[in-house]
């Protein structure tokens, strides 16, 4: 991990995410001020039911050349060019919430961005880090709270938008998650798992297969390389829009 030298830019991301048919988890570690590192790994669950996260609506415009086999390039992300330093003196502060997220530590590392939340209100990337501890506590109401905290200290980091779907899904506020989803595309539309989340939330609790199928062809779009489940998705989907 690189020192860390910028305040908005890095969280640890632990985003639930699930497949389909079954559920799946996505772990994003963004190790890095002033840029971002994740890792992306779907693991099928039978349980279709306890899906984690959903997708956000894309204009037609935006799918791009799906046969090609080369990868959208939504250019960089806005949040990252305007990054604040972070004070010397919460640097330390900071480290250790991300090790006490590593660790799994959650109520010292609600403890710790709590703290932190107040003293840099304008930090987007310590309130994340806040929900993302106090969900995996089940504090989804906290959680949510702290995520639109962090949107109105800088709409531009898309992440809060992506974890906000997922909170307002598991709440069962399904136009409330689409919202988050496509108002987060809006702010970037290179965002992957916005897409693939809001593909989860049409097909799995809304029953919209052709919009489903869209967000996920526009997932597949954004990939340097195909996601070999997220293409049997988009087979199974396209048989059941094709049968009457």
């Amino acid at each position: 991990m690189n020192i860390i030298t910028k305040c908005s830019a890095v969280s640890l991301c632990l985003t639930l995410l699930c497949t389909l048919p079954g559920c799946a988890t996505l772990k994003s570690t963004l190790a890095s001020w002033g840029g971002h590192k994740s890792t992306h790994k779907t693991a099928k669950s039978d349980d279709r039911d306890q899906a984690e996260a959903e997708q956000a609506k894309a204009s037609e415009n935006d799918a791009g050349d799906e046969s090609s086999g080369q990868a959208i390039d939504r250019g960089p992300n806005p949040y990252l060019k305007k990054i604040p330093e972070l004070d010397e003196r919460y640097k330390k502060d900071f480290q250790s919430g991300i090790d006490q997220m590593k660790a799994g530590d959650w109520s010292s590392a609600i403890k710790t961005w709590r703290a932190l939340a107040k003293a840099l209100p304008k930090a987007s990337g310590v309130r994340l880090n806040l929900a993302i501890s106090l969900s995996e506590q089940g504090d989804l109401r906290a959680a949510r709270t702290a995520l639109d905290a962090g949107i109105a200290a800088n709409k531009r980091n898309v992440e809060l938008y992506n974890w906000a779907g997922m909170i307002a899904r598991r709440q069962g506020e399904f136009t409330q998650a689409e919202q988050y989803y496509q108002t987060g595309i809006d702010q970037w539309a290179g965002y992957p798992p916005l897409f693939l989340n809001l593909g989860i939330l049409y097909e799995v609790y809304l029953n919209e297969k052709e919009k489903a199928l869209k967000q996920y062809r526009v997932y597949q779009a954004l990939q340097a390389k195909p996601d070999s489940q997220v293409s049997k998705w988009i087979v199974d989907l396209e048989r059941r829009v094709s049968t009457p």
